[in-house]
Parts: structure tokens; sequence; C-alpha cells
């Protein structure tokens, strides 16, 4: 009886881990991809969202301690608005634009759907949550910020 018992509870549970939804990508699961060129470090008014892909780099310095935000803020930038031809591949990506109607949603970010919706849904971010967007390059070592 109970090794009866067992055997059903091995298949029960097997099947239904077995039947679980795949969990929902987030920005950062989707930035995976670009982890060596990508860093979210501490800064004085919140944290600091680095893309460098070479000698040089994206910063946004983002007014939150929440990295589930300066993830999203940086989805959102990147796709968007940074112009390094190394994520051409990642523009033509359908998963990004995915999570980031989520991201939308989830902010409330009224932006019509015109030809400005990428400028207006990184401003309306940037507005609130106080993003100041550098450009640096690494010069001897040394990162300096323009």
């Amino acid at each position: 009886m109970k090794l009866t018992m067992l055997i059903f509870l091995y298949c029960f549970v097997n099947i239904n881990i077995q039947s679980v939804e795949p969990v929902e990508k987030s920005a950062k699961s989707i930035l995976d991809i670009y982890s060596d060129k990508i860093s979210i470090k501490k800064n004085k008014n919140g944290l600091r969202f680095s893309y460098c892909p070479d000698n040089t780099c994206d910063l946004l310095d983002i007014g939150t301690n929440d990295e589930q935000i300066v993830w999203e803020v940086g989805i959102v930038f990147l796709y968007y608005k940074s112009t390094y031809v190394y994520l051409r591949d990642f523009k033509k990506m359908k998963e990004p634009i995915e999570v980031i109607k989520k991201i939308v949603e989830k902010h409330k970010l009224v932006c019509k759907r015109e030809s400005k919706y990428n400028d207006c849904v990184f401003s309306k971010l940037s507005t609130k949550y106080e993003i100041k967007q550098h450009f640096a390059r690494y010069d001897e070592g040394k990162l300096i910020i323009e």
C-alpha cells in the first residue's frame, strides 16, 4: 500500500512539474545575453545602469534603488534609444518589445502610438525616475564621462 501511494505521488508530482507554464521573461532575463557588457552599481542618487560593449558606454543614473526598475529602464533605453550597432540583432527580437509593453502598462505610461512613441516612453520614465543619461569612454583604464 505504501509503495503504491509513493508511486502515485511520484507520478502526480512529476506530471504537474512538467505541465508548469514557463516563467514570464523579465527585462533582466532578456538582457542576460549582454551580462558581460551591463552593470548596475550604486551611486549617490540611486543606481547606475551601464552598457559598455567596447571602450565606450551608455550610462543611466536612475533615481531609485529598486534593481527591477533599473533593469526595466535599461531595456527600454537599449531597445528604443541606444544607437550602438551591437544591439542590431537585439532590436529585431520580439521578446524585448513584449516586456516593454508590460513595463509601459506597469508604470502607467500614457503615450500615443505615433512616430514619437519611443521618445515618449523613455521621456516619461526619465521624468518619473529622474534619469540622467551620459556617454562615457575608457581612456587608459579610467572612465571619462562626457
